[in-house]
């Protein structure tokens, strides 16, 4: 005997209306299904159904979505527009810089300029990690070469936004797909 295999499939803005069709159908045949199926159908059925509804009718639309996404990604743009010359100015100083903690091929930069130009987030987020960690390590260093507290807080500031938004992106994006 062949599995069977659901005959339906439904984008996320029909969930709700479609739930809320299923809810009256059930209620008005509500007789019958405990009938059919006495075990399954008890009022513990409805409360559960009710408490699926809600959480997906707590949903965010996908159009709310979609412009989160394109905000998300004008914001990490403006900060991107910025890195280039962070770079520059880092790159500079530590190549002049004397009696580093690491060799200056090793300090971050190019992986952190890869990252940026081929729009990895992920990427990118662990090679300003990397950068700001031996930037706090040679902090007295790089001082000597001009390097400014300012320079490190701006590159901390991008650091952060990217682990906030990608990660508060993608936990919004797990719960909408585990509630539907």
């Amino acid at each position: 005997m062949d599995a069977v295999k659901r005959g339906f499939h439904c984008r996320i803005d029909e969930l709700v209306p479609l739930a809320r069709q299923l809810r009256a159908s059930y209620v008005r045949d509500q007789a019958g299904f405990k009938e059919l199926l006495p075990d399954d159908y008890t009022a513990a059925f409805l409360t559960d159904f009710d408490q699926r509804y809600a959480a997906a009718d707590a949903l965010e639309e996908t159009s709310v979505q979609v412009a989160r996404k394109m905000a998300f990604t004008q914001r990490i743009h403006e900060l991107y527009a910025q890195l280039p010359q962070q770079l520059d100015f880092l790159e500079a100083r530590v190549s002049r810089a004397e009696a580093l903690t690491v060799p200056a091929r090793r300090f971050g930069i190019v992986p952190a300029r890869q990252a940026r130009n081929e729009d990895d987030h992920p990427a990118l987020e662990a090679a300003l990690k990397t950068l700001l960690q031996n930037i706090a390590a040679n902090e007295t260093t790089l001082g000597k070469k001009g390097h400014k507290a300012a320079d490190t807080t701006r590159l901390q500031d991008l650091h952060d936004a990217l682990v906030a938004e990608t990660t508060g992106r993608g936990t919004q994006m797990s719960s909408q797909k585990s509630n539907t």
